[in-house]
């Protein structure tokens, strides 16, 4: 009997921040928010992550390595994301944190 193990590892990197309860409602109050609920146009839309138990709104940033230069134009247009969905809102202070999950196939 022979076993034969085919599996895929890919890795998946997100720029996000914690849900809150105050953002929650602002999202559930933004019709650009619904949209993006509805039709989810791109890999790198914000959505809603799990990470060890809790919430993150994020967006997924591709694997390949990123100079330090590229992710910080990343925070900067997750903040410009967030604030197209929540423009009353001020997201300049929002703590934003990478993170990695791994999935295998």
């Amino acid at each position: 009997m022979q076993c034969e193990h085919t599996e895929k590892i890919t890795l998946h990197l997100f720029l996000g921040m914690p849900l809150t309860a105050e953002w929650r409602m602002h999202l559930n109050l933004s019709p650009a928010w619904k949209q993006i609920q509805i039709a989810p146009n791109k890999e790198s839309e914000l959505r809603v992550v799990v990470e060890n138990g809790k919430e993150y709104l994020a967006c997924s940033l591709h694997s390949k390595p990123h100079p330090i230069s590229d992710l910080q134009k990343q925070e900067e247009l997750f903040r410009k994301k967030l604030n197209l969905i929540c423009p009353k809102q001020d997201t300049s202070k929002i703590p934003l944190l990478f993170f990695v999950q791994l999935f295998i196939a």
